[in-house]
């Protein structure tokens, strides 16, 4: 056995030992544990897709480095191609200007004052392409654009306060222009983080611990935040040629697989159409829904 080679053997982690005593055999290989991932409703494309989003992310941020706030752009330039040489044994086609050109805007952001809902200047512009609503989980974000629904209680949607969001983080690329309205609480929910794949316990489908934030009657917040990732990655219904969106209906969740659990992979994203009365809205904690 290659002595680099990761196993069960020489991992020193319980979790291996609780899989094998509940009968997962951790010494499959991953393609063998893919299948039984799919038997159970975890679809191989979207592991494939947090993988991607993990190594893409450790990568840019390993490639980006330590951030020096006293360098020139020149400098920086030379101080990366430094240490790219001293690293790699032969010549890499990363774009090393690009790569200070980011150290550069992050060093930006730590001086800079981020834009909010009342700065943006086209505010107005870009909550008039979303349709008034919030980007991700379709709530009016103004009273004209509620519309009459028995989902929710008074029979009518609720508004929330906007939020201007960084698609990409503030922290990352400072302002950027790269905007999207989103509803307080949907903003709350994102926080800065980059994807689902920056939250362990949701990436990794840890819903026992919504379960015992249940049991206490308290907000689920994991159960929300799955549900939040789930239609940030994709906001529109699912229902076979339905064409509604967050641009124009609120958007709920519910079990792709009844037997399965509450984790990304196994829930699918509903209209207000669609949604049946066992299907869960992202902030029915405001709402009392």
């Amino acid at each position: 056995m290659n002595e680099n080679e990761v196993t069960s053997e020489n991992i020193d982690n319980n979790l291996f030992q609780i899989a094998n005593d509940v009968g997962i055999l951790t010494h499959l290989c991953n393609d063998d544990l893919i299948l039984l991932s799919e038997k159970v409703g975890i679809s191989k494309k979207n592991i494939n897709i947090e993988i991607k989003k993990i190594l893409v992310e450790k990568l840019l941020l390993w490639l980006i480095g330590e951030i020096d706030t006293g360098l020139n752009f020149e400098e920086r330039v030379n101080k990366i191609k430094f240490r790219f040489n001293s690293l790699f044994s032969e010549e890499v086609n990363f774009d090393i200007n690009r790569i200070a050109k980011i150290q550069i805007a992050i060093v930006n952001a730590m001086k800079s004052q981020k834009e909010s809902i009342s700065s943006y200047q086209f505010t107005e512009s870009l909550l008039k392409d979303q349709n008034y609503r919030c980007s991700v989980c379709g709530v009016p974000l103004r009273e004209e654009f509620q519309k009459e629904s028995d989902k929710f209680p008074q029979g009518i949607e609720p508004i929330f306060p906007p939020e201007l969001d960084h698609v990409l983080p503030f922290y990352l690329l400072g302002n950027n222009q790269n905007y999207q309205i989103l509803c307080k609480y949907c903003n709350g929910l994102k926080y800065n983080h980059l994807g689902s794949h920056e939250q362990g316990e949701i990436l990794n489908g840890n819903h026992l611990k919504s379960e015992k934030i249940r049991r206490n009657n308290n907000d689920d917040k994991n159960k929300r935040r799955v549900a939040f990732w789930t239609i940030f990655n994709s906001p529109f219904c699912s229902k076979n040629s339905c064409t509604h969106s967050s641009r124009n209906s609120t958007l709920w969740v519910s079990k792709s697989l009844d037997e399965g659990t509450w984790s990304l992979g196994n829930l699918k994203v509903l209209c207000e159409n669609h949604a049946t009365s066992t299907a869960f809205w992202v902030h029915s904690c405001h709402t009392n829904t």
